[in-house]
């Protein structure tokens, strides 16, 4: 593997990170970290979405059975690994490395050393559920839990827990009680289990360790390995622990080398502004982390919106996962991620909001960037097989969106439960139902929607262009009109010329609601908006009272009268609110909207998208610091402090790696084959890309101070005129 990739992983080692897995069925990743100085996984991992804990851990102890007490003095994560040192008074050091692999196990292995010679024991345990008979035999023990849900076609999961050394001692010790620590003198195994009962008594939990002697001579270290690994039948996950305690195999190391195999396919980004350069990475090594494989209802890989109870596919959250993985060099993970919710598509044509592994929720629903997202996917990664599929899928979608959300044909499409927006509990909704608040999927109240019409005019156009580029040309007129007509209506009735600002409708009344939400912007993201509009951005978008604020965007305008820069809701902590928060997600949205508008109506708004660019990456860190890049949910828009208190970092609901290749490089493909590259007006010293696979080809850029300096495509490089954009030649495949 190249040195490159291993450099990026090492450089993102910190100290207070603790998640480890990606591209896999278990992520673990507590925050915080409660057992420190405890050596092994006690916390509970995430099987898919399924929250399986205690795991084990793993205690040192004399001869005599005595816990020896050991502090964590160091701690090193980096993503393919962490790494622990832990001292003891006893003159006792030990090196903890530890990981999750892909194939669902985890491991840890440690490395034992001491100033004099010591007799101890190394003894990993665990207690567990009593659901069933262990399958035991020379080198492993298996028990099985029952899952909340079925995971394909079983409803229990399997941990097989074993240890690499041959001469150890098993223990199974049916019991009454569990244990919510991995405190050795309270596990009950403090005295010995020679005379443990047999293992087919029925009690409440069992309790299982794993004993080795160890005789640490001076000087002199000693190593002790124990995984468990966890799957939907015995068999496989037995035979995976034999492989991994296999003295040969080297887990830890191929897990690594996994991770650089991973960022082999990513375009190697550059720039002097280190949180740009920084940010960058760091979203790629949340999106493995957030990638799972195939299984039960989900067959296809699929891209979770974030770790803990968001470890399932979100349609909403899809179109940002398509725009990230467009700049990965293999189209799969993208294709996969769509064909998810393809499968699962209703026979009315309406796609379910959520996709857990058991099945599709179909309570659910989110109006999402269809359109937009494979769009801008296969401006990339073009193929007619899979566009003609995704013109399948959505064809039914829109035919069931006019239906369902626009029986009039007024070209306004409506939303009737907060929820189905991803933007809870805003002013939005207040205007228009004392039902706002309900915490169902249930319809509670009709609102013509600025972000859902703006989205069902980007899938009436993509459908348009979809249905050229395939040959309907009977299809084509029907979508180019939809389109029209939502473009007309929109400008005509939610346009409010007084406000200068899109706005909401009360279809009840046919009134705008006048409620300021950052949604009101999304038409800037199209051709909607002409020069009169341009007035909502310079008055409000980047108006210091309202929205421009120093961390973009809040959610709300600042002077909404239930705005709140802290996650409050009318003086309620709530864990998604949407009355002023700074989102990624949202941010997103609006910097590409005053690109493109500055690109097509004021090009005076590039400035400020540079701005506006910058201040939302700079703003992904903890405390400014380049050292410790985040991705959370929501960020006070003055402080920029993030939601920590959700303890969900690595959210992957925002595109970060599109804005970067599409503003700072500036790269912009279409479908139709185009690319021009119009980097944004950044003071950078310098920002360069290499490796960016654009339809079959190769091109590196290399940008300065918002100026094209060279490009290359296939190492052919071309000359560069003197100012900030460039049409590249027409040798894009198509």
């Amino acid at each position: 593997m190249g040195s490159f990739e291993r450099g990026i992983l090492q450089g993102f080692s910190r100290p207070d990170k603790t998640v480890s897995g990606g591209d896999g069925p278990v992520l673990w990743g507590p925050i915080p970290d409660r057992w420190r100085d405890y050596p092994g996984f006690w916390e509970p991992c995430r099987f898919f979405r399924h929250p399986i804990g205690p795991l084990f851990a793993i205690s040192i102890v004399d001869r005599g059975r005595n816990a020896i007490p050991l502090t964590s003095t160091k701690v090193r994560w980096i993503p393919a690994y962490t790494l622990k040192e832990y001292e003891s008074s006893h003159g006792l050091r030990i090196l903890e490395r530890k990981t999750v692999t892909p194939s669902g196990a985890m491991i840890t292995e440690l490395r034992l050393e001491a100033d004099h010679d010591m007799e101890l024991l190394a003894i990993m345990w665990t207690v567990q559920p009593s659901e069933g008979s262990p399958i035991v035999d020379q080198s492993t023990i298996s028990l099985s839990r029952g899952l909340p849900a079925r995971v394909g076609k079983s409803e229990h999961i399997w941990l097989t827990f074993t240890v690499s050394s041959p001469d150890v001692r098993k223990r199974i010790l049916p019991a009454q009680s569990s244990i919510d620590g991995p405190w050795w003198e309270l596990s009950g195994l403090r005295e010995s289990c020679e005379t443990a009962g047999s293992h087919e008594q029925e009690e409440d939990f069992v309790l299982v360790c794993f004993e080795k002697e160890i005789s640490l001579r001076s000087q002199t270290p000693d190593r002790f390995i124990g995984c468990v690994t966890l799957g939907t039948d015995a068999d496989s996950t037995v035979k995976a622990a034999r492989l991994l305690t296999d003295p040969s195999v080297r887990p830890i190391e191929e897990n690594l080398e996994a991770w650089e195999s991973f960022l082999e396919r990513v375009p190697r980004f550059k720039c002097s502004d280190e949180f740009f350069e920084r940010a960058y990475w760091n979203r790629w090594i949340g999106l493995r982390l957030a990638l799972q494989p195939g299984m039960g209802s989900l067959p296809y890989r699929a891209v979770c919106e974030g770790p803990g109870v968001f470890r399932r596919a979100i349609s909403y959250s899809l179109p940002a996962h398509l725009r990230e993985f467009r700049w990965y060099t293999d189209p799969t993970i993208g294709r996969d991620a769509a064909h998810n919710f393809f499968d699962m598509q209703e026979e009315s044509g309406r796609i379910p909001g959520i996709l857990d592994i058991e099945g599709p929720r179909r309570e659910t629903f989110y109006h999402s960037d269809w359109g937009g997202g494979l769009g801008d996917f296969l401006s990339v990664h073009y193929s007619k097989p899979f566009l003609s599929t995704a013109y399948h899928a959505l064809s039914g979608y829109a035919d069931w969106l006019c239906g369902e959300r626009d029986q009039n044909g007024t070209g306004l499409f409506t939303i009737v439960n907060q929820y189905e927006t991803g933007q809870e509990y805003s002013s939005r909704y207040t205007t228009v139902s004392s039902n706002r608040n309900r915490g169902d999927w249930s319809n509670q109240f009709t609102l013509l929607g600025v972000d859902a019409t703006v989205y069902a005019y980007r899938l009436a156009d993509f459908l348009a262009r979809a249905a050229e580029h395939l040959g309907r040309r009977d299809d084509i007129e029907r979508w180019n009109s939809l389109a029209n007509r939502i473009k007309v209506s929109v400008n005509i009735n939610m346009w409010d010329p007084g406000r200068e600002m899109y706005l909401d409708i009360d279809p009840q009344n046919g009134h705008r609601t006048g409620i300021k939400a950052g949604t009101c912007f999304y038409p800037f993201m199209t051709d909607i908006p002409d020069e009169p509009q341009i007035s909502s951005l310079h008055n409000h978008l980047l108006n210091p009272a309202e929205f421009w604020t120093r961390h973009p965007f809040p959610s709300l305008s600042l002077d909404d009268s239930l705005f709140s820069a802290e996650p409050l809701w009318k003086g309620r902590l709530m864990n998604c609110p949407w009355n002023g928060r700074s989102w990624p997600m949202l941010n997103c949205h609006l910097v590409d909207g005053l690109v493109n508008s500055g690109h097509n109506l004021d090009d005076t708004l590039l400035e400020y998208a540079a701005v506006a660019l910058t201040k939302n990456i700079h703003m992904l860190f903890h405390n400014g610091d380049a050292s410790l890049p985040n991705s959370y949910e929501h960020y006070n828009p003055i402080t920029g402090y993030p939601s920590l208190y959700r303890r969900i970092d690595d959210y992957m609901h925002s595109w970060i790696v599109d804005q970067i290749i599409s503003h700072v490089i500036g790269i912009c493909p279409t479908m139709e084959g185009d690319i021009a590259i119009r980097p944004l007006p950044l003071e950078l010293e310098h920002a360069n890309i290499s490796g960016v696979h654009v339809r079959g080809r190769y091109m590196d850029v290399e940008v300065r101070n918002g100026e094209v300096i060279s490009y290359s495509i296939d190492g052919e490089t071309f000359d560069v005129e003197p100012g900030g954009g460039h049409d590249v030649p027409a040798v894009m495949e198509s």
